[in-house]
């Protein structure tokens, strides 16, 4: 299962910099995936109780609230596609061997 969520993420990260530093796509997708990220962290963390789903619970809240423009994009913003990029890389990874 793994293996289906790594490109997933890998895929997440790369719309949300074309997004927040580029201005190439529209904000319903970067809404929709960061509900998307919002709602896994939230399921995993409640069911399986892992750390790391927190983690995506906070990341997906952060891109809501940049999408919002409360927060300006900065350079913060690596920070949680770092983060979202290792995940996807590792489980993409682990899935594989």
């Amino acid at each position: 299962m793994k293996i289906l969520f790594g490109p997933i993420y890998v895929i997440i990260v790369v719309i949300f910099s074309l997004h927040f530093y580029l201005k190439l796509l529209p904000s319903d997708i970067v809404l929709w995936l960061s509900l998307y990220l919002v709602f896994k962290g939230l399921t995993f963390s409640i069911i399986k109780q892992k750390l790391l789903s927190l983690l995506d619970l906070v990341c997906g809240a952060y891109f809501l609230i940049l999408l919002t423009g409360i927060l300006p994009s900065t350079i913060i913003t690596i920070i949680p596609l770092a983060y979202l990029a290792e995940k996807g890389v590792a489980y993409t990874w682990v899935g594989l061997h």
